[in-house]
């Protein structure tokens, strides 16, 4: 059987049924996009309500090929996916079958691309309008910038997802990238991958250092992979391949108030704003909860 998805894309599904009383069960592969996935189906209730089950399970898919295959720009995203599903649905009703699925779904590509985006950079670039030192992130660690950071290459994307009512409800999607990562709750709208998402991100020590303006020695080893910082993303919106980023007030001042008590940083917040404006920022940052930082026993 093939069934039509997006322009000139089709799943083809082949198997045996067998019927037994009232239901119909069957398994086999279905291709989709020249992807093959192991496809349990079961149709109960044939007299009355219809109910669909669906099982899929497939490890080392090509997202890149699949996506496409679903309405997916080429190239939107790319990388190996593994995938496992349990979703039921009634049949029969006015509401679309994806509005009507429902049950678990994991997944994870490891490691893959999603081209031109980088959350990293939506932070940063949200912190630019409301904290005063977040207009100088960019131009900080010894002349240089963020963007080396914003790769759009990751190491890991998964979670586990609860799908219902054309939604996909996460509370533990991560994006694991060489130099942060990002840990995301919420929801996703299966029809048009809407985001209704928040979380934190989470810089490691190459970043942490560029912030604070730490030039490493030239041949050193790169620093050590460990948690520095967390930057509070109040909600991650937009879609999947433009995702939107904002910050809250409360969450921006407690991340730039780390690097607003000594140092460089704060020197020129002084310089380019006015004295006394880097220790103004810090005893907010105070006020909402950042943490000043250790000066160094001068002994």
């Amino acid at each position: 059987v093939a069934m039509p998805l997006a322009e000139n894309q089709n799943a083809t599904v082949s198997m045996q049924l067998t019927g037994t009383g009232d239901a119909i069960r069957g398994s086999g592969p279905v291709t989709v996009g020249g992807q093959q996935i192991a496809l349990e189906l079961g149709v109960t209730n044939l007299a009355r309500e219809m109910q669909l089950a669906l099982g899929a399970h497939a490890d080392d898919l090509d997202s890149s090929a699949l996506a496409v295959a679903f309405g997916a720009p080429d190239g939107a995203i790319s990388g190996p996916l593994d995938i496992d599903a349990r979703l039921a649905a009634p049949l029969g009703g006015e509401a679309a079958l994806v509005d009507s699925l429902a049950g678990p779904l994991t997944f994870s590509i490891a490691p893959g691309r999603m081209p031109g985006v980088s959350l990293l950079r939506g932070g940063i670039e949200a912190l630019g309008g409301i904290a005063s030192a977040a207009s100088l992130f960019g131009k900080l660690g010894d002349g240089g910038t963020l963007q080396k950071f914003y790769d759009d290459e990751f190491e890991r994307l998964g979670g586990e997802f609860t799908l219902g009512g054309g939604r996909a409800r996460t509370e533990d999607l991560a994006l694991l990238y060489r130099d942060y990562r990002v840990d995301l709750t919420g929801e996703i709208a299966l029809a048009d991958s809407a985001l209704d998402l928040e979380g934190t991100l989470t810089i490691y020590d190459a970043i942490d250092q560029a912030i604070a303006g730490v030039a490493g020695a030239p041949g050193a080893a790169p620093p050590a992979r460990s948690t520095k910082r967390e930057l509070p993303l109040a909600h991650v919106g937009g879609t999947a391949s433009d995702p939107s980023v904002v910050i809250s007030p409360k969450g921006a001042l407690k991340f730039t108030a780390a690097y607003l008590s000594g140092g460089k940083l704060r020197d020129t917040l002084d310089q380019t704003v006015g004295p006394g404006a880097g220790e103004l920022i810090d005893s907010l940052g105070g006020l909402f909860g950042g943490k000043k930082q250790q000066q160094p026993d001068p002994q």
